[in-house]
């Protein structure tokens, strides 16, 4: 029953990140990157600066709790998997957890820090405040965003075909890595029609079904 609950806990903590997501990056089809390094979107000019904040909220609560889902994974694999295959999986759930609030707070920050900026020194401060954030978080950002996304999904592939999840493989289309492929899919089909939505939140969305997948287990 106990990681059924933590199976469910990652669903809604993956639904509730959606909305995060939405806050951040709901900008609207008329967005442009601008900007010699094209790291700045025109419609932060016009965006809340408390969507930002509230995004950061969210995220702190949302994150931890879908983390739950692949956690409940690791858990009902301790009986059958080898000791040390499900220690690194929960060390990797632990990991991915912290990574993504990182990621999810500094893609927050940023505008803030851009509007902030812009409003006191000018666009041109502005930007080069923006390039030096990202210069100084480009390696961690990007090996956080593979742990959080494909290891999970890894470890829980290895499970499937080892015997240790009584999971269809089928089963693997709902979780992150799949998900962005249907937004990528999805923008290049209608990019203005699907120029946010579902794409933004859809690998939220899939971190929520580890917490489905535990549920079905």
């Amino acid at each position: 029953m106990l990681y059924f609950i933590m199976g469910v806990c990652g669903l809604a903590g993956g639904i509730f990140c959606c909305l995060g997501d939405i806050l951040l990056d709901l900008k609207g089809p008329e967005n442009k990157k601008i900007g010699e390094h094209k790291l700045i979107n025109s419609a932060w000019d016009h965006m809340d600066i408390r969507r930002f904040r509230a995004s950061i909220a969210i995220a702190a609560v949302a994150i931890p709790l879908y983390g739950l889902g692949p956690l409940s994974l690791a858990f009902q694999m301790e009986a059958s998997a080898p000791y040390g295959w499900h220690l690194f999986f929960k060390l990797a759930i632990y990991v991915g957890m912290l990574g993504a609030f990182l990621i999810h707070t500094f893609l927050c920050l940023v505008p803030i820090v851009y509007k902030t900026a812009k409003e006191k020194s000018g666009f041109d401060t502005a930007e080069a405040v923006i390039v030096e954030m990202f210069r100084g978080v480009y390696i961690p950002l990007h090996a956080y965003y593979y742990i959080l996304g494909l290891v999970p999904t890894l470890m829980v592939i290895i499970g499937i075909c080892a015997g240790w999840l009584k999971l269809s493989g089928w089963l693997l289309l709902i979780t992150p890595f799949p998900m962005i492929i249907y937004g990528a899919i999805l923008r290049k089909i209608n990019p203005k029609l699907f120029c946010d939505i579902p794409s933004i939140f859809l690998p939220s969305l899939g971190m929520g079904m580890f917490g489905l997948l535990a549920m079905i287990n």
